[in-house]
């Protein structure tokens, strides 16, 4: 695939580097989003996945094959990890340890969001993205005076400053 360059008008009316697989990319983890949801929310499959979650000796004693449910949730979990490689594999140079750099931020996302909630979890690892890329936008803006080599210390300081705040995350129980 050649290197395609960034779309010309978004770079003149934001000062941002878009390219097409970019956005191939945010529309191809749309889908994926939007069919984990469906996944969990409207299936049989996903209730079964939620009582599972829930409380597995309970599930198992209402008929459920935990097993099963179980086998089910690493390969989903397995595809989305397979997915996420080869969105990061698109941006950077492919290598056998490439996902132990993101580890961290990983982890640091799935706490912010809430251990234990799926859509926390992703609304963490929202929160960690965009405050990642954002940093040396608003540092080329003049807004902040931090570099952009210290954006991910930026995301883990709002990290701590919300769970702080919440200290079961985003998204977790706090009651």
């Amino acid at each position: 695939m050649s290197r395609q360059g960034p779309i010309p008008w978004v770079r003149e009316t934001l000062g941002i580097a878009v390219t097409p697989r970019n956005l191939v990319v945010v529309a191809l983890t749309v889908v994926l989003v939007t069919a984990l949801h469906l996944t969990l929310t409207r299936t049989t499959l996903g209730r079964k996945m939620r009582a599972t979650a829930d409380n597995a000796d309970l599930a198992r004693v209402s008929g459920i094959r935990t097993g099963e449910v179980i086998f089910a949730m690493w390969l989903i979990g397995g595809a989305l990890a397979a997915a996420g490689g080869v969105f990061l594999g698109l941006e950077e140079l492919v290598r056998p340890r490439m996902g132990f750099d993101i580890l961290l931020i990983v982890f640091a996302a799935v706490i912010l969001g809430g251990i234990g909630s799926v859509y926390g979890a992703m609304l963490g690892g929202l929160v960690i993205g965009m405050v990642h890329e954002l940093v040396p936008l608003f540092y080329q803006w003049g807004i902040i005076p931090v570099r952009s080599r210290y954006a991910a210390a930026v995301a883990f300081v709002i990290m701590v400053a919300i769970l702080l705040v919440r200290p079961s995350g985003i998204a977790g129980d706090n009651g």
